[in-house]
């Protein structure tokens, strides 16, 4: 019988973060606002988002991190694959002035080292959290594998 167990992990694209207490959902826009991905078991799926900066002024990005569950950790010695991960080539430290865009690929791929053989229907919840000077921008998300 497979024993499941459900911690949180940080996937973090920068140095250590200071949560910040109000949401700035006034100041950067997410597109999509939510994230829904399906993809069958051992194979891959990506999906773009968008982080707009909506206001007439600059936001300082200051990192970003990923949470998400259920996360298994069964002691790989290769190093630990996750089935969500998320990457950027122009978000990270920066400043987003007004008008301006950043965009994250998120990629699910289930089956691999962090749940071997997830069963079909397996449904991995979590959010992408974008920090700023001025709060995080949180978009959340449901992963299936099929």
């Amino acid at each position: 019988m497979r024993t499941r167990r459900a911690v949180i992990v940080m996937a973090s694209i920068a140095a250590p973060l200071l949560y910040a207490t109000p949401a700035v959902a006034d100041q950067l826009a997410a597109s999509p606002d939510r994230l829904s991905l399906s993809t069958p078991v051992g194979t891959t799926t990506e999906a773009t988002l968008t982080i707009t900066n909506t206001q007439d002024e600059d936001v300082e990005l200051t990192g970003a991190f990923l949470t998400y569950k259920p996360f298994l950790t069964p002691g790989a010695a290769h190093g630990q694959e996750n089935a969500l991960s998320f990457f950027t080539q122009d978000c990270g430290l920066r400043i987003l002035g007004p008008g301006e865009s950043c965009s994250y690929t998120v990629v699910f791929q289930p089956g691999v080292l962090d749940d071997p053989d997830p069963e079909p229907g397996t449904e991995f919840r979590g959010r992408i959290v974008q920090e700023t000077t001025k709060g995080p921008e949180i978009v959340r998300f449901t992963a299936t594998a099929t």
